[in-house]
């Protein structure tokens, strides 16, 4: 059986040192193996670590991912997100959180599930041709 664990990590960094952070993380991604990718015209093509590491919440993100300590332990790393501190938490434009647990709201407010739903029965699916 698996289990899903969220890290919360709260990392301080000087600003001077971002620059060496972000030249160690594109090191790594040159070292480890760059991301290919498709352009506009559909050619493959391999992102270079000046396009793929530009700020240094790529180069934190980039830094996690590469480091050998959870693959060695055989811990999947499903997803990965970054933010400065300063950043706004992510939610509702007005600060409020729903008043109604396991609800799903539009921008405007208003409920997009019927009364008899909630959010997790959006998780529930069926396979199947869909017409």
């Amino acid at each position: 059986m698996r289990s899903k664990f969220r890290l919360e990590l709260d990392v301080v960094l000087d600003s001077e040192a971002a620059p060496n952070v972000i030249e160690a993380a594109r090191r790594h991604y040159v070292a480890e193996g760059a991301l290919a990718t498709v352009d506009r015209n559909g050619a493959a093509r391999t992102l270079s670590a000046d396009e793929f590491i530009d700020e240094i919440e790529d180069a934190l993100m980039e830094l996690l991912e590469r480091n050998p300590l959870f693959p060695n332990a055989n811990v999947e790393i499903e997803r990965v997100a970054c933010r400065s501190a300063e950043s706004p938490e992510p939610g509702p434009p007005d600060g409020t959180e729903s008043e109604m647990s396991g609800t799903v709201v539009s921008a405007e407010g208003e409920n997009l599930l019927d009364d008899a739903e909630t959010e997790d029965d959006l998780d529930e699916f069926e396979t199947g041709l869909y017409l």
